[in-house]
């Protein structure tokens, strides 16, 4: 009882909030599963606090492990060296990766506050002018997430670059990051931009094989529903944001397997549904039928970025007959069927005929 009070003030959701996690996942949980009130921990000075020590009698300080000034276990350099050598070595946390892994980390934090805002929307009773207080919470801390992210302002990404995107969605600390935010941001022009930056990327981000489970197919299952919540004008920006990047030169990086996760080819498929069921393309999805035409002008895009994105795939299936010779059953296994199925309402009766000539090739 004693260690009991001492551990605990009275904050059961700060203080035992793994097992209150787990009574909840199990429905055990009697209780409220959310803060009573927001938690203002001092993230932000985390990084301007000066070196923990370990006092140990007789063996004086040793310095605690800290992610943001890390040592290194060796030092092979020479004390007396000058030169060129000396001046280019960079200490650890000036790598781009460990700047990374800071950044990763500060910002799983920050979703974690944006947990604890929904928890309390969603379980506690909040009057009207908390509740408005809590939301501007909630948007300030996704767009620091965003901001931190420095993604271009455009789909084709124009004289920016993605590098801090890329570095953090090549680790799976940041894919889960990537994942959690896209799946908190819901729509809208910020949440767009980490889209924009997915379709830039895929190959770089999709050239793995990647499993099921993997954080990878996690990222790219939460951009197939961030996608199925896009506007039409988001349709023909993300699409435009793919013809940008570096699937024009580097083609399709989809890898149609029965053991692994096609990243790639689900978030495609996803993309040329979404525009179906929104009355683009040249057969529109029957759901479409009820709603109001697409603006000429959308449609005109729409149709010039297919024709460009077939081109692509035709190119791709080319690639594919020619590298597989007369081994026709491996041929069978590569052919992205479903993304096949998904370009068709938006294939013209050339761009069909063309794919049906494939099919054939490779029975």
């Amino acid at each position: 009882r004693i260690q009991w009070a001492a551990t605990h003030a009275g904050r059961p959701y700060f203080e035992d909030y793994y097992y209150l996690a787990f009574l909840k996942k199990a429905g055990e949980l009697k209780g409220k599963f959310s803060p009573v009130e927001v938690f203002g921990g001092p993230t932000q000075e985390t990084g301007k606090r000066g070196e923990k020590y370990l006092a140990v009698e007789g063996l004086g300080k040793i310095p605690l492990s800290n992610i943001r000034r890390p040592k290194p276990m060796m030092d092979f350099g020479d004390v007396g060296a000058s030169g060129e050598g000396a001046e280019g070595n960079k200490s650890l946390d000036q790598e781009p990766l460990l700047a990374a892994r800071v950044l990763i980390e500060d910002c799983l934090g920050l979703l974690l506050d944006v947990d604890d805002v929904d928890r309390m929307l969603d379980e506690r009773e909040v009057d009207e002018e908390n509740a408005e207080e809590l939301n501007k919470r909630r948007v300030a801390l996704l767009d620091s997430i965003l901001s931190s992210f420095n993604l271009p302002q455009s789909p084709s990404g124009d004289d920016e670059d993605d590098s801090v995107f890329i570095y953090i969605a090549h680790l799976r600390k940041g894919q889960k990051l990537i994942s959690g935010l896209i799946n908190k941001s819901g729509s809208g022009a910020e949440a767009n931009q980490i889209l924009w930056s997915v379709f830039r990327n895929m190959n770089l981000l999709f050239d793995g094989n990647y499993a099921a489970s993997s954080p990878m197919a996690g990222l790219s299952m939460a951009v197939a529903e961030s996608i199925s919540k896009l506007d039409i004008v988001g349709v023909c920006q993300s699409l435009a944001a793919f013809l940008a990047g570096d699937c024009k030169t580097q083609g399709l990086p989809i890898k149609p397997s029965a053991e692994l996760f096609d990243c790639a080819g689900h978030v495609l498929c996803a993309l040329l549904s979404r525009a179906s069921g929104l009355g683009l393309g040249v057969t529109p999805s029957p759901s479409s039928y009820s709603m109001d035409p697409p603006p000429p002008n959308l449609v005109a895009a729409w149709a010039g970025a297919v024709n460009a994105f077939f081109q692509i795939l035709e190119a791709h299936m080319e690639s594919l007959i020619s590298a597989g010779g007369d081994n026709t059953e491996q041929v069978r296994k590569q052919v992205p069927v479903v993304l096949i199925r998904a370009m068709l309402p938006h294939a013209e009766d050339s761009q069909r005929d063309k794919l049906r000539q494939f099919l054939i090739k490779i029975k």
